[in-house]
């Protein structure tokens, strides 16, 4: 008995983790910048092409291309996924007020759990958190960072690297890791700020800065893995 009730207490703790502490940080006075956290996410509106390499629980994989439209000011999205060959698999759009359309869709993509899931990691990759910031600093890795929560408990971290790659993390609100985005080979973009110092090392702030390869993935039993990799990118009307 009292070893059964140590294989639960072992469970319960194992499921219930900690977040990574963050050490308040002053960017301003340390002329890092005034907020770290804006580097990830698109302003303005957005055509981006990508290749989309998924990888899903069982071995099995796919290769895609993906179109996605956003406008930082609406909070709109509008993604098409389409095979090699030019077959829209998937069309879907969710509009500033949340509603989501899909105007086109095959098995698996007509299920609306993955229609909506679709939509949800693309707004990971290109928008801001929703919620409240509650902390902002540098991370146990040194990154510089900030923390969201949002109103169903979950937590999102933004993390920006040295030489500007970033990452996202979201949890549960027990802490445990449920998915995250990784950012790298960040191209410059057009519109040149000026230069910033994020953690000592200084680069080219670029308003709409380009990651070159960012992958997600998703935890859990039907955990699954997405590596896109920029074709293009540029302004639309």
């Amino acid at each position: 008995m009292k070893r059964f009730i140590l294989l639960i207490l072992g469970i319960f703790l194992s499921a219930c983790t900690s977040l990574p502490n963050i050490k308040p940080v002053d960017f301003g006075a340390e002329n890092i910048m005034t907020d770290p956290c804006a580097i990830p996410f698109s302003e303005g509106k957005k055509r981006w092409t990508h290749t989309i390499e998924a990888a899903f629980p069982g071995g099995g994989s796919s290769m895609m291309i993906g179109i996605a439209l956003t406008d930082s000011d609406t909070q709109t999205i509008h993604s098409v996924m389409m095979t090699l060959e030019g077959m829209v698999l998937f069309d879907g759009e969710q509009g500033s007020d949340g509603t989501l359309t899909v105007n086109r869709a095959v098995p698996p993509f007509d299920d609306p759990d993955m229609a909506a899931g679709m939509i949800r990691d693309m707004r990971m990759i290109f928008y801001p958190p929703e919620g409240e910031r509650i902390a902002s600093g540098r991370f146990p890795d040194s990154a510089s960072g900030c923390r969201f929560r949002m109103e169903n408990g979950e937590v999102t971290d933004v993390k920006i690297r040295p030489a500007g790659n970033w990452e996202i993390f979201r949890y549960k609100k027990s802490g445990k890791l449920i998915r995250s985005v990784k950012a790298s080979q960040i191209k410059t973009g057009q519109i040149k700020i000026d230069q910033v110092k994020i953690d000592h090392v200084k680069i080219d702030q670029v308003k709409n800065s380009l990651p070159h390869r960012i992958e997600l993935e998703g935890r859990g039993v039907f955990g699954y893995r997405l590596v896109l990799k920029l074709i293009e990118a540029g302004a639309w009307e």
